[in-house]
């Protein structure tokens, strides 16, 4: 909604069909084949991701995914059923959903020689992943010679709610006042106990240096015209709006 409101986003994310616990759970626990059998057919020829750890986890790969569903989920052809184990130690639950359905559906190695399922079935995890988990899932696959083909991540509440301004180390903060229109009086925050969360005081400009490098500086301390800082909120009014193209632009010019 605020990429909509404040950026002019229109459709600013998408994703895939995809299983989730309540609609399993919503078929009683001994209808859970007919739910993956449903979401099946109703997403059939599309690459969806299917939640298969409502009740047991690895029964449900060995005897419905990988026993009752096997002949649909193979006639698919051309496109791929992601399964989705969504509880557990993240490392051991990946390695082992990845190892129990080469079991079922098989694999081949690659050039590298590692084993790769067959294209039309891949896993996905999302629970507990974070930058540290994701090394750790990557690691230990690759000491199992298991391919990174063989799995995607998923977004969960560490990626998604533990990103903020302590983790970025970034916060706005003032940093000067104007006084009678004429005083200038440097302001900071500077806590004794964490210097990390001393901030920058003066009126800034952000220039770029010979290398390429973003540098903070006063105003007096280089030339003004090279300012690259646009005013874009002012006495709490947005007075230059971008679109969340060209932020991503941005982001890709940078990188």
């Amino acid at each position: 909604m605020y990429a909509n409101k404040y950026y002019s986003a229109g459709v600013s994310g998408f994703s895939i069909p995809a299983l989730e616990h309540s609609v399993v759970m919503s078929y009683g626990r001994d209808n859970e084949r007919h739910a993956y059998e449903m979401f099946l057919s109703r997403y059939s020829r599309n690459i969806r991701a299917m939640v298969v750890d409502t009740y047991d986890l690895y029964s449900a790969i060995e005897n419905i995914v990988g026993n009752d569903l096997k002949d649909m989920i193979i006639n698919d052809s051309g496109h791929t059923v992601v399964i989705r184990p969504d509880s557990g130690n993240p490392v051991a639950t990946s390695t082992n959903t990845i190892n129990k359905l080469m079991d079922k559906f098989g694999f081949y190695v690659n050039e590298k020689g590692y084993k790769v399922l067959p294209d039309y079935i891949r896993v996905i995890h999302g629970d507990g992943i974070s930058y540290q988990s994701i090394q750790d899932i990557i690691f230990e696959m690759k000491a199992q010679k298991l391919s990174g083909d063989n799995i995607a991540f998923g977004m969960g509440s560490k990626l998604l709610d533990q990103l903020d301004r302590d983790n970025l180390s970034f916060a706005m903060k003032n940093c000067a006042n104007v006084l009678n229109n004429k005083t200038v009086m440097h302001v900071r925050k500077d806590p004794k106990t964490d210097n990390n969360k001393r901030s920058k005081a003066g009126i800034l400009s952000l220039i770029k240096d010979e290398h390429g490098n973003y540098k903070t500086l006063e105003n007096m301390d280089y030339i003004h015209s090279k300012d690259l800082l646009e005013t874009v909120f002012e006495n709490g009014k947005i007075v230059k709006r971008y679109s969340l193209f060209d932020i991503r632009n941005k982001v890709n010019e940078s990188l």
